[in-house]
């Protein structure tokens, strides 16, 4: 597929300029893009429209002022005939069949980075497998507001976004016994792989599957006492990722403060900054193993248009601090998506058609909402304390 010449950010406004690519280092030259529109792992319309939009906002053009040569590859959509429950899981054989056909789509994507616009962040089981079908052992920083390693047993909704991980995770194994639509995972993670950065709210079940599994996480207050380069750091230095084991960067924007980014369906107060989250994906980026990346859970259907286009926005600075944009290109491309507000709003009368047509969810009551993170800062003090 031809790359998407919508909307691009230097064409719509005249003496904005396009960078010049610079070399980085890097594990591959050729970038795909992939969308994954899928809304079915959780309950709020919207998320699967995300990747369109995203393409209409811009994103390639603004990806193309990395040194990697982009191509789009176009979206996954999910069936939407497959919903339905099955002991307490919502939706299994629509999650199942999407990951399976997006983790097909990736890997037949070979030496490229692989660039997954979501999608709800049930769509990390296909992306993840699909890298690993790849680069047979990956390494996996999870950036989040949640740990997203539910189970069946554990899940207090049901909602498959809080359970890729659960589902490919090492040691959980017979955990979906009975539930429909994954018999196709093959690659699962291993618990010493996977790191998390910015968690805050976090289920009793969830708390005890890492404790037992001795996975490592930072809460959004280590964050804040340690600061994120001394976190990030050490982040870094328990997965070693490197060209034999690449790093896959998992993005779930809701790790950021709902200050930077309200269009997210489970809003979490108390998050990350921009330049927290900035810092975490230029590092990746520096890394030089840094083999694909999710950037999930924006949805244009929750807040105004300017709430959609901030979160956006963030959506845009994350991405291309991860493709190796310097601090300066992203804060020059944030002015110049400020700019370009005015013209969008009027092309569409709202932030996209889809979102026109569908009519805007209040974003002030999701599913739930942490008033205090002080759970989540006794779990990690009593996690140092143990260790």
């Amino acid at each position: 597929m031809a790359m998407s010449t919508v909307c691009p950010l230097h064409r719509l406004i005249p003496g904005v300029r396009a960078y010049s690519r610079s070399a980085r280092r890097r594990l591959v030259d050729n970038l795909s893009v992939i969308g994954a529109c899928s809304e079915v792992g959780q309950p709020r319309p919207g998320t699967r429209h995300a990747p369109d939009i995203l393409r209409d906002l811009g994103i390639l053009e603004y990806i193309s002022r990395s040194s990697y040569s982009v191509t789009d590859n176009g979206n996954v959509t999910e069936d939407q005939s497959l919903r339905g429950e099955v002991r307490g899981v919502k939706n299994p054989l629509a999650v199942g069949s999407f990951c399976n056909a997006l983790s097909e789509k990736i890997s037949s994507q070979k030496d490229k980075f692989h660039l997954t616009l979501g999608g709800d962040h049930s769509i990390a089981l296909g992306s993840m497998h699909g890298h690993a079908l790849t680069r047979p052992k990956i390494k996996v920083l999870w950036v989040d507001a949640h740990a997203d390693i539910n189970t069946c047993r554990t899940s207090p909704s049901g909602n498959l976004h809080g359970m890729p991980l659960g589902v490919c995770m090492e040691g959980l194994e017979g955990h979906f016994d009975g539930i429909p639509g994954f018999d196709w995972v093959q690659k699962r993670v291993k618990p010493e792989d996977l790191v998390y950065i910015g968690l805050r709210d976090i289920d009793d079940g969830e708390i005890d599957i890492m404790k037992n599994l001795g996975i490592k996480w930072f809460s959004n207050t280590d964050v804040s006492t340690r600061g994120v380069q001394s976190v990030m750091s050490e982040a870094m230095s328990l997965l070693q990722p490197s060209e034999e084991q690449p790093l896959h960067l998992s993005f779930d924007i809701d790790a950021l403060d709902p200050v930077f980014a309200p269009s997210t369906g489970t809003r979490a107060p108390y998050g990350l900054s921009r330049d927290d989250g900035l810092h975490i994906c230029e590092q990746a980026a520096q890394s030089g193993a840094l083999g694909a990346m999710d950037i999930v859970e924006v949805n244009p259907a929750l807040g105004s248009k300017l709430d959609v286009l901030k979160t956006a926005r963030m959506a845009f600075d994350m991405v291309g601090a991860s493709l190796g944009l310097s601090r300066q290109e992203v804060n020059d491309a944030q002015d110049e998506f400020e700019a370009v507000i005015p013209p969008l709003t009027a092309r569409y009368g709202s932030t996209h058609k889809v979102v026109r047509d569908m009519g805007h969810q209040s974003p002030s009551q999701p599913e739930r909402v942490v008033e205090e993170p002080q759970r989540v800062a006794q779990a990690s003090s009593q996690r140092k304390d143990s260790a």
